[in-house]
């Protein structure tokens, strides 16, 4: 094999290694436990948690959740439940979590936690 056609070939397999990660996209959220599921296990446990996790107690929460739906027309989106939106604002400002560390624990996108 010649000098060129050598140069050609490891252009060619270092351009389809930059470019696989977007072709065949290794899935990142894979935990079984979504944030919804997060939010329910939360709402069923043990009140310390929910204090702990969300700054408030579950009739609290529960109340300002219901509150937001009837006063403001605030609901649930396309893909993630009132419940969940508000456990996530709450959860990141309690604990002070960057949008990274809350996409890990609710499983979504960053671009829908930053949102």
């Amino acid at each position: 094999m010649s000098e060129m056609a050598k140069v050609v070939l490891a252009a060619v397999l270092g351009a389809v290694e930059a470019v696989k990660p977007r072709l065949c996209p290794e899935p990142y959220h894979t935990s079984v436990r979504t944030g919804r599921m997060w939010m329910d296990e939360l709402l069923a446990g043990h009140r310390r948690r929910m204090r702990r996790n969300m700054g408030m107690h579950k009739p609290v929460f529960r109340k300002l959740v219901r509150t937001l739906r009837a006063k403001t027309g605030i609901g649930d989106s396309k893909h993630v439940g009132l419940t969940e939106a508000v456990g996530l604002f709450l959860h990141m400002i309690v604990t002070n979590n960057t949008t990274e560390e809350e996409d890990e624990i609710f499983q979504r996108s960053p671009d829908t936690v930053h949102r």
